[in-house]
């Protein structure tokens, strides 16, 4: 598999981001792997990125999270449009099996549902 440039990682979670992180660096699937803690830091973070043109290939975003949740992410993502200008790959990556998030995250037409944890079959 070619290594990336980078990942995103988007969860409030301390620990999950920590082993998150942990896979990613072992299976050597990107050069750099990027942490926000909720939906707004993702957003100031790709805001950044996009002035620079340098967007990570691959971001995991989780549901659940205080101040912006995933959801609300994904909401602002694509009003910003970063859905066609981003040409990475955006998962949703979370525990919920709440059918109304499943529903929610499918009518946005943005990103595929995985649940937690993060696994070295999601990443190939």
């Amino acid at each position: 598999m070619k290594q990336l440039d980078s990942i995103l990682l988007i969860d409030d979670d301390a620990v999950t981001n920590f082993l998150h992180k942990c896979l990613l660096d072992e299976l050597k699937v990107a050069s750099k792997v990027y942490i926000c803690e909720n939906g707004q830091k993702a957003l100031d973070f790709l805001q950044d990125c996009a002035q620079r043109q340098a967007w990570p290939a691959l971001i995991f975003v989780d549901i659940n999270m205080p101040v912006m949740n995933g959801m609300e992410f994904l909401e602002e993502y694509k009003a910003r449009n970063y859905h066609q200008l981003f040409p990475g790959v955006v998962k949703v990556l979370t525990t919920s099996v709440n059918p109304k998030d499943i529903e929610k995250i499918t009518r946005l037409g943005i990103a595929p549902y995985l649940e937690k944890p993060l696994k070295k079959e999601h990443i190939e």
